[in-house]
Formats: C-alpha cells, structure tokens, sequence
C-alpha cells in the first residue's frame, strides 16, 4: 500500500486511497467485531446449556447458577453507552 500511496501523482488520488484504506480498515473491524459477538454467544450458549441442565448437580445448585447468570446479565446491561455510540453502531443489544 505505501508503494501505491507513493506512486499516487495527485492530491486527489491520495485522498481516495486514504478513504479506500479507511473504508478497508472500517470493513475489517465491523467483521472482527461481528466474528467476536459470534464467538461470544455461542461460548455463552453452550456455557448456558451446561450450568442449567448440568444433572450431576442439585436443583438449589441450578437455581443458584441462573440467579448467578442474571445478576450478570443484570451488570452487562446496566454498563452505559460509549461517547463514541453512533445511530449506525451495532453492538451485541442490536443484533
């Protein structure tokens, strides 16, 4: 990419590769970030699965854990938005 940003001969074609690398690095962190959320619920899901039908253990003991599960959930919601939250940020709230 430096080769091509040296080659550019105008103004203007540096400009439009800054966008296009800009617009690339855009791409490649929305799909890191959704490949992430991915991860994560279906860690979560298969986490939940296990800890609630867990019969090895008593029915208190499933109890406990979903009461433990809620609380968590409770503080994962309660944490406030970023400054930088725009109208066309997704995050795992609205996927």
């Amino acid at each position: 990419m430096e080769k091509e940003l040296a080659a550019a001969q105008t103004d203007g074609e540096r400009a439009q590769m800054a966008k296009e690398t800009e617009a690339a690095s855009e791409l490649f962190a929305d799909t890191s970030w959704t490949t992430t959320v991915v991860d994560i619920t279906s860690s979560l899901h298969t986490t939940c699965k296990l800890v609630f039908f867990d019969q090895a253990v008593e029915k208190n003991v499933q109890g406990d854990r979903a009461r433990a599960v809620a609380q968590l959930g409770k503080a994962w919601m309660d944490v406030p938005e970023s400054d930088n939250h725009t109208e066309n940020h997704k995050d795992s709230k609205h996927l």
